[in-house]
């Protein structure tokens, strides 16, 4: 069965997967176009399905020994009861260094050694981070694994699964029994681990030719293995790609009529009950699941590039997400008003004030209880927008000219951006000058170095935005965001990893400010 490519080409970058197959066991081969990937994908076509487990061969007197797995029984998993572990300290915030403290199992371990592994890992727990009950026979997409592909059920192109695939029993349990607080340093030293591979295609090519001068059956193996890892990742990278496509330009207003089609339901007890749950279930979540998540995958593109040594993919997938910034800044902002004036670095900052405003426990009581939020005259609604034109202001950003109307919109739609569309909103602004010298002195000798910054070519990307910040501005956001953060009084351990996280993205370090 046949399914046409759903990429679509934009204005700024083209990418076409080809064709995609669907096996009998509902699993999606995604091929590329690309000189290379057609060379990669040629080389397997008999491998239909996405596997990320780590192989271990038992041979006794000859004999392949099979251990005997319960594939079919059906158990739920229930990550967010799990308790919090013991060698480290209740009630704190986690860092990447406190997971030196912990004992982590084997099996763990083991997958982070693995490139497949280590990106099993990174989805398990991405997963047992949603707080929604997992099972342990069911495929899962990466619609599921780094968007809404679980409840966002207004969006019929979420329906469209991206190379959906088993996850690891064993590994899925394993990862729903730990400390919550543990899940983005778990990604993190997945993504360490991960990056110390080398997958080029040069590098599996010289695999193959000592294969072929060894004659050894060892060599063999360890080649198509690792080919088979390089073919699986460049399929990985590819539909993460079709994920862009396929989110960046979701409809923020799908979401809203969605939330606005049960105003003329009557407010008995039985719904009074259902809407409190509702409540109740939507507060236990992470209210920025979608930044949390964001910033992961911002973590790992970068790396699945250069683990696989594609030049190409690292020049595109920032052309996508820029074209896809301009399509969710005409959703938040039709009029245009409330950006006029502003540099993409303060529209991005300005977008994600609001998006944790509107994100804001009362905030999602007012999004569910109160159907007229756009009316004039809303004490609740008027709090928020004072709260958006005070933090601002804080960043030197002058909001008062901005009608309430157009500034109650923001609120209501940046509420509703998916994971990679914050993604697109991240990516726009610009790594720090500083930061970025400091990386390209660690990459080359000084006199290289110095050549490049006579001639006025040390700075690629930053150099397309035309008001680079400065340092201070940098820390002036970060700060800001920091203090919106803290407008519930408390700083979650999703809040902490994401300030972290932007922190290293802007200036390099992890800092909070």
């Amino acid at each position: 069965m046949q399914h046409s490519s759903i990429f679509e080409t934009q204005k700024a970058a083209t990418i076409n997967t080809g064709d995609t197959k669907q096996t009998s066991d509902g699993k999606v081969l995604a091929e590329s176009t690309r000189d290379s990937r057609n060379k990669d994908s040629s080389k397997s076509e008999g491998d239909d399905g996405l596997e990320f487990t780590v192989d271990a061969d038992v041979v006794v007197d000859g004999r392949l020994q099979v251990q005997a797995e319960d594939v079919g029984v059906h158990q739920l998993l229930k990550p967010w009861q799990s308790k919090p572990n013991a060698d480290l300290p209740e009630n704190t915030l986690i860092g990447f260094n406190d997971i030196q403290k912990v004992s982590l199992p084997q099996y763990i371990l083991n997958h982070s050694h693995h490139p497949l592994g280590a990106l099993a890992l990174i989805e398990a727990v991405l997963l047992c981070h949603q707080h929604q009950l997992l099972s342990t026979t069911a495929t899962y997409s990466l619609n599921d694994i780094w968007n809404e592909g679980f409840s966002d059920a207004t969006d019929s192109t979420s329906h469209e699964k991206i190379l959906p695939h088993r996850i690891d029993t064993k590994l899925m349990t394993v990862i729903a029994s730990l400390d919550r607080r543990l899940d983005s340093a778990l990604i993190e030293l997945a993504l360490n681990q991960l990056h110390q591979k080398n997958l080029s295609e040069l590098s599996i090519e010289n695999l193959q030719l000592k294969s072929k001068n060894d004659h050894s059956h060892d060599s063999h193996q360890y080649y198509k293995k690792q080919e088979k890892c390089r073919t699986m990742l460049l399929r990985y990278q590819q539909g993460i790609f079709e994920l862009f496509n396929q989110q960046l330009t979701s409809d923020l207003t799908k979401s809203l009529a969605y939330d606005s089609s049960d105003q003329n339901i009557p407010s008995d007890n039985a719904h009074a009950i259902a809407l409190n749950n509702s409540l109740v279930s939507t507060l236990q979540k992470s209210p920025i699941l979608s930044l949390w998540r964001a910033l992961h995958l911002q973590q790992l593109l970068p790396i699945l590039s250069e683990v696989l040594h594609d030049t190409d993919a690292q020049s595109l997938w920032p052309q996508i997400l820029k074209t896809g910034m301009e399509d969710v800044r005409a959703q938040l902002d039709p009029s245009g008003q409330v950006f006029t004036g502003l540099s993409k670095s303060e529209v991005s900052v300005v977008i994600l004030l609001a998006y944790r405003l509107s994100k804001d426990a009362k905030g999602q009581m007012i999004s569910m209880h109160d159907r007229s939020l756009l009316s004039e005259g809303n004490d609740s609604v008027a709090h928020y927008i004072v709260d958006l034109r005070r933090h601002a202001r804080l960043i030197d950003i002058d909001l008062m000219t901005v009608s309430d109307v157009n500034l109650q919109w923001l609120l209501l739609t940046a509420q509703h951006l998916n994971s990679i569309q914050l993604l697109a909103i991240i990516s726009a602004v610009p790594v720090s000058a500083n930061h970025f010298i400091k990386r390209v002195i660690g990459a080359q000798n000084a006199d290289n170095y110095r050549e490049k910054q006579q001639d006025g070519s040390q700075i690629d990307y930053n150099e397309s935005e035309m008001n680079q910040p400065t340092h201070n501005e940098y820390r002036q956001w970060l700060s800001t965001l920091h203090t919106v953060m803290l407008h519930d009084t408390i700083i979650s351990q999703d809040e902490y990893d994401c300030l972290l996280a932007i922190s290293e993205r802007w200036l390099g370090i992890r800092q909070l400010f």
